[in-house]
Order: C-alpha cells, then structure tokens, then sequence
C-alpha cells in the first residue's frame, strides 16, 4: 500500500531531535532524496506503508512523545483517512519484458544463442 506522509510534521519532529533530513534518512533506512521528496509540501512523493513505518521507528526516540502511524500519515484533507485499495488496484501486473530482456511473445524468444553448428563443421 502506498500513502504520503505529513510533511510538515515529519519535518517538525526531525528538526525536535536536533536532526538533518540525511541523518533520519540514514537513521530510518531510507535514502535522503527519497527522504526529502516524501516530505516536500505540496504534492508529496507517495511513500509505502512499510518504510512509513521504518520511519515512524527512527522518530520515535526515548523522551519524546511517542507518534503513532496516523500522526505521519496524510489524509484525504477532510481528516478521514482513505479507504484501502481494492484487490485489483493491489494486483500489480508486469507489463516489462521477461528477464531474458526479450518481448515475451514466446518460448526463447529475444534469448541470445550461440551460432548453430553443421555436421560437418569441426567442434
């Protein structure tokens, strides 16, 4: 699930620690960048469920009031959280090529092979 975060709270309890944006990206498992774009106001970078959670850890430090997930996480702007994704908005479907970077159209396709040899040709 993939959700935004309050970035001026965020930011807010990151300059209470006495903290960089890098140092609770480094602190949080999460890159800096990425970090900074999750925060920005407006139009936020969304962020998944999972490192929202990596970050709300790396903020919640002994001494200071303990956030909760709903304190980073953005609502819809009427503060009634969204409603989860349906199960086909969950599925993802991958559209790329296959992993032999070919097109997928068929068995060995785009596959890269070595020449073919003839009977007659010396091994």
């Amino acid at each position: 699930m993939v959700t935004t975060l309050r970035g001026s709270r965020v930011r807010h309890r990151i300059a209470e620690l006495g903290w960089t944006i890098e140092m609770a990206g480094e602190r949080s498992g999460i890159p800096h960048g990425t970090l900074k774009n999750n925060t920005r106001e407006p139009n936020p970078q969304p962020i998944s469920l999972l490192r929202a959670y990596d970050l709300l850890r790396a903020l919640n430090q002994p001494g200071y009031r303990q956030l909760t997930i709903e304190d980073i996480l953005s609502s819809g702007g009427d503060g009634v959280p969204d409603e989860p994704p349906s199960k086909e908005q969950e599925q993802e479907t991958n559209t790329g090529p296959g992993r032999d970077g070919g097109s997928g159209t068929g068995p060995g396709k785009g596959r890269k092979t070595a020449p073919k040899r003839f009977d007659g040709a010396a091994a």
